[in-house]
């Protein structure tokens, strides 16, 4: 009978233990999404995230979220968009769409659409005016080129320009370097290959005997 006691008590004490584990948790459920209400009133979106991916399901929270997602994300556009950086705040504001989509961020999107093609438009006029620079040099200092890829590697590229070997060594070394620089960016350009995806390998030949008169690969 005792025995039978006793286990009766270490039943009581461990619903006892767990009843106060739960009210303990719901307890501060309640308070978490006490403060998340707070966060929403106050427009402090990071906290409420935080706040909102937790409790998830609690209460209203799952209608919450839409409201508290939507304005996490125009937060981060906002931000980025103010340090002009566009194509980020882009990615923000196409996140906010998943939420909710009205007129004010429509007009956000088409503000950023129309900064990226205008920064791309001012990045093609720049490059066309470089390519023209670097056009005048490299036929200035050479008598022929031959942009055609002779690597095995669709990545790799080596370029050949030829001059006649007395015209190039009456350039000074400083001249050569400046030249030799300046055809890495013309193939570059010419080519449309991006630096970030290419190594580039210029030779300069003696277009008498093809010997190598100097040559250059682009390190990114």
């Amino acid at each position: 009978m005792n025995q039978n006691k006793k286990y009766i008590c270490l039943i009581l004490i461990f619903i006892l233990t767990m009843f106060s584990i739960k009210k303990l948790f719901d307890y501060n459920t309640e308070q978490q999404y006490q403060a998340l209400l707070t966060n929403i009133n106050n427009k402090e979106w990071s906290l409420a995230k935080e706040k909102i991916e937790t409790l998830k399901n609690y209460k209203d929270c799952s209608t919450l979220s839409k409201k508290v997602n939507f304005n996490y994300y125009i937060e981060l556009g906002d931000y980025e968009y103010k340090n002009q950086e566009y194509s980020n705040a882009l990615y923000f504001y196409n996140l906010a769409q998943h939420y909710n989509s009205d007129n004010s961020l429509k007009t956000k999107i088409n503000s950023c659409s129309y900064k990226i093609s205008e920064i791309k438009k001012i990045e093609q006029y720049k490059k066309r005016k470089e390519l023209i620079e670097l056009e005048k040099i490299v036929h200035n200092a050479f008598c022929k080129i031959d942009l055609q890829d002779f690597g095995n590697n669709k990545y790799d590229g080596r370029y050949l320009f030829y001059t006649y070997p007395e015209a190039w060594n009456n350039f000074t070394y400083n001249e050569k370097k400046y030249i030799i620089i300046a055809t890495i960016k013309y193939v570059e350009l010419k080519k449309n290959i991006s630096h970030e995806k290419a190594q580039i390998c210029t030779r300069i030949l003696n277009i008498y005997d093809n010997s190598l008169l100097g040559s250059i690969t682009s390190i990114y």
